[in-house]
């Protein structure tokens, strides 16, 4: 990528591969909504502001509430961001988006990428409710996505990344290592290959770790792909913070999946996913902006309300791992369309030829 390239494209936002976050705007105030700029949209955000601003007293349980949607919100902008480098890598971002999501580099993506390469146009695109490579079908689409909500709840609810009293066979901080102490045996062993690296590495990450990366990627001029590049360091977060953070994440993921560009639904069930990279990104965007309230809304926010009330009330309330539970609201969420079970390619519309 050139010098001459590069200033013009500080000018640009990246590309959206779900709806719009607004990494700059702040917590609003109670019954205000996130602010839009001329860059981008705070679609997330709001979806999420209004699902918590609908949750009881009781729900709460003496939570802040603008505490409550501030964690959840740096969650909810944590699948477009997995790194925090929007806000002050704004040039960086778009570079590696655009880089990330050429002919040349989406199909190499895979586990030893970093997070961003990763969630944008590589291996985990389910993050966003969409298919990661062109011959992905929609029952094994659902199935990533279902298991990330299962990592998701069991941090959410408290028992990573330190929940666990310490024991001789259970390290006091919880590592990706021991992911079997905590889900079943197959989702264990499908987590450890998404996660840690064929070489070892990210055995000894955490969820905490996970959530709290801030990184910047060393660009070089005239030989960009220089993703091994990337200098991250460690913001603290308590463990409240993190919990609130996987919600978010989870919430992303259910938005996305009522997103016109990323899912087409019939009665509410889902006949395709997209794969954004077989997609036109005007057209992708423009169909963003179709979403409509009067189609998707009452269902997209009691979605939401459902998931938030069930995690909190089994933070506060529960009985120990309820997954089964959460997992059949979110069947019902995710829900596909009996023709999705043809065996056949996502490939959801908006194509670019």
């Amino acid at each position: 990528m050139s010098r001459l390239i590069l200033p013009i494209l500080m000018f640009a936002s990246i590309p959206a591969l779900s709806f719009d976050i607004n990494i700059s705007a702040t917590t609003p105030l109670e019954n205000e909504k996130y602010k839009d700029s001329k860059l981008s949209n705070a679609t997330h955000e709001n979806l999420t502001l209004e699902a918590i601003h609908n949750l009881k007293t009781e729900t709460l349980n003496g939570r802040n509430k603008n505490d409550l949607l501030e964690q959840i919100i740096a969650g909810v902008r944590w699948n477009d961001d997995p790194q925090r480098q929007l806000k002050n890598h704004k040039l960086d971002s778009l570079a590696s988006f655009l880089d990330s999501c050429s002919s040349k580099v989406n199909s190499k993506i895979d586990v030893n990428w970093d997070m961003f390469y990763r969630s944008h146009c590589g291996d985990m695109q389910f993050l966003h409710s969409m298919a990661s490579n062109k011959n992905e079908t929609a029952d094994i689409t659902k199935k990533r996505m279902m298991l990330w909500a299962e990592f998701a709840y069991q941090i959410a609810v408290g028992r990573m990344p330190d929940s666990y009293p310490k024991r001789d066979d259970m390290p006091h901080e919880f590592y990706f290592k021991s992911l079997d102490y905590i889900l079943p045996e197959d989702s264990a062993a499908r987590l450890t290959d998404l996660m840690i690296k064929p070489n070892g590495g990210r055995k000894l990450w955490n969820a905490r770790l996970m959530f709290s990366l801030e990184c910047d990627r060393d660009l070089t001029f005239f030989n960009f792909n220089s993703w091994t590049s990337v200098s991250c360091e460690q913001i603290y977060l308590d463990k409240e913070e993190v919990m609130n953070m996987a919600l978010g994440s989870l919430l992303h993921m259910i938005e996305d999946s009522y997103s016109n560009s990323h899912t087409k639904r019939q009665n509410n069930a889902i006949t395709q996913f997209g794969f954004y990279t077989m997609q036109s990104s005007s057209k992708h965007g423009n169909a963003d902006e179709q979403y409509s309230k009067e189609n998707h809304g009452n269902n997209l926010n009691q979605a939401l309300i459902n998931v938030i009330n069930f995690v909190l009330n089994e933070r506060d309330f529960g009985e120990k791992n309820q997954w089964p539970k959460l997992q059949s609201i979110l069947n019902k969420v995710f829900v596909l369309h009996p023709k999705n079970y043809k065996g056949e390619p996502n490939h959801l519309g908006y194509a670019k030829n």
